[in-house]
């Protein structure tokens, strides 16, 4: 518990999970130093670690940002996580296992094959916008995303830097889109809850700007 109190004393309020439960997606939005690493590993590792043996997906453009940056980097799972309860972590295969028997799994989007078959309580998906195959990749984390929690619904933390989005996701999920300035301040898009995320109705212009 001490290392979560920890963040949460530290953490902007852009950097703290949505009230309530009525989304599923929750939308980083950033240019650089927004804190958007630190937060989504904060919370998937609490996640992780509060629901024992539960699996969760961590995403990144290549295989070498899922290592160097999510797990490895200086605001990675690695360095958010306290070693104590670090059971295991395999670089090659990109699995951090935890004393709980929770399991943080990487799988680099560049090779959307590769979400096939496994399957997850919720993840983080990094750099969104950058992935070179962004479609076939979101769809396939969305099948893979079918593990229930009794007290929590399945939820992705999605941090990227502003890039057009050419993304069709599915009309049941929810997303909480925070779009966070160059300094960190954050506004949450009211209503909370958007049915449908389509290139037509969350379209980025400018550098820090959701139409």
């Amino acid at each position: 518990w001490g290392w979560r109190m920890l963040w949460l004393t530290k953490a902007l309020d852009h950097q703290i999970l949505p009230h309530g439960d009525d989304w599923s997606i929750w939308l980083m939005l950033a240019g650089r130093g927004a804190g958007k690493t630190r937060t989504a590993a904060e919370q998937i590792a609490w996640w992780a670690w509060s629901y024992k043996a539960t699996r969760w997906l961590v995403s990144a453009p290549t295989s070498s940002d899922v290592r160097g940056t999510c797990f490895e980097g200086d605001s990675g799972l690695l360095n958010v996580i306290p070693p104590v309860l670090v059971a295991d972590y395999n670089k090659a295969l990109h699995e951090l296992r935890l004393t709980n028997g929770s399991l943080i799994k990487g799988i680099p989007a560049s090779e959307p094959e590769r979400f096939r078959g496994p399957q997850f309580h919720g993840g983080w998906c990094d750099e969104l916008a950058a992935w070179e195959y962004i479609q076939d990749s979101w769809d396939q984390i969305q099948f893979g995303m079918r593990l229930k929690l009794q007290t929590m619904k399945t939820r992705i933390i999605v941090t990227t830097t502003p890039h057009r989005l050419q993304l069709q996701a599915h009309a049941e999920l929810d997303l909480v889109p925070a779009i966070l300035n160059v300094l960190p301040s954050c506004q949450l898009i009211e209503p909370a809850t958007m049915k449908l995320w389509t290139p037509e109705t969350l379209r980025l212009r400018g550098r820090y700007t959701l139409d």
